[in-house]
C-alpha cells in the first residue's frame, strides 16, 4: 500500500512567505516580458501562475523559480510578427499553438534522455542574446515608465533614441509625472537597496 506524502505543517509560514516574496518580482517581470513578447498583458501573469502551480505540484525544488523565460521574449516577438503577418491577434494565436507543439518535443527529447543536446549551444551565444532581450525589455518599458504608452517607432534602437522626446514630453503633460516618479523611485530602491540598514 502506498504511503501518503507527508506535509511539512512547519514549514507552510515560510513557504507562504516566499511565496509571496517571489510574487512581487515574478508579476512586474511577467507583465514586462508579455509586453516585450507582443502577447497580451495577462498572458504573462497566466504563464507565472500556471508555471508556479504545476512545478509546485510536481515537486519543484528549493532553488527553482518558474514562470515566462526572458530568453524567450525575442522568439516569441518574432512567431508573433511572422505568423500573423501583420495580424497581431491571428500571430499571437497561431504562436500559441507553436507553444504547444514545442512543449511536446521537449518532453519527447527529455523521455528519450537527449537533454545533453544543450551542450553543443556556445553559452556566449546564450548571454549575447540574454543582454539583447534586456535592451529590447529596457527600450520598450522606458516609455510605459514615463507614462508613454504609444512611442511612435518599433524597433530597439529606435525606441531608445526616441527617450529623450519623451522625457521632455513630461513637462507638457502633467499626468506623465506620477508614473515616471513612481519608476524612477523604483529604480532608485533597487540601486540602493543592499545600502538600506533594515534586514
Amino acid at each position: 500500500m502506498a504511503r501518503s506524502p507527508i506535509i511539512p505543517w512547519r514549514e507552510i509560514p515560510s513557504n507562504i512567505f516566499a511565496g509571496f516574496v517571489v510574487s512581487l518580482i515574478a508579476l512586474p517581470l511577467s507583465l514586462g516580458l508579455a509586453l516585450a513578447s507582443g502577447v497580451p498583458p495577462m498572458a504573462g501573469v497566466i504563464s507565472a501562475v500556471v508555471g508556479g502551480v504545476v512545478v509546485a505540484l510536481a515537486g519543484g525544488s528549493y532553488v527553482t523559480i518558474t514562470g515566462p523565460g526572458n530568453g524567450l521574449a525575442v522568439a516569441t516577438l518574432a512567431a508573433v510578427t511572422t505568423l500573423g503577418a501583420g495580424d497581431m491577434y491571428q500571430g499571437y494565436i497561431l504562436t500559441l499553438g507553436a507553444i504547444v507543439v514545442s512543449g511536446g518535443l521537449m518532453l519527447a527529447l527529455g523521455a528519450l534522455r537527449l537533454g545533453s543536446i544543450s551542450d553543443f549551444f556556445p553559452s556566449a551565444a546564450v548571454q549575447g542574446m540574454l543582454a539583447a532581450i534586456g535592451l529590447m525589455i529596457m527600450a520598450k518599458q522606458l516609455h510605459i515608465m514615463l507614462g508613454e504608452m504609444n512611442p511612435v517607432h518599433e524597433g530597439s534602437a529606435f525606441l531608445l533614441a526616441e527617450v529623450p522626446e519623451t522625457v521632455e514630453e513630461l513637462s507638457n503633460i502633467r499626468e506623465r509625472i506620477y508614473p515616471a516618479v513612481i519608476g524612477l523611485g523604483s529604480l532608485l530602491l533597487m540601486a540602493f537597496y543592499k545600502r538600506i540598514p533594515f534586514k
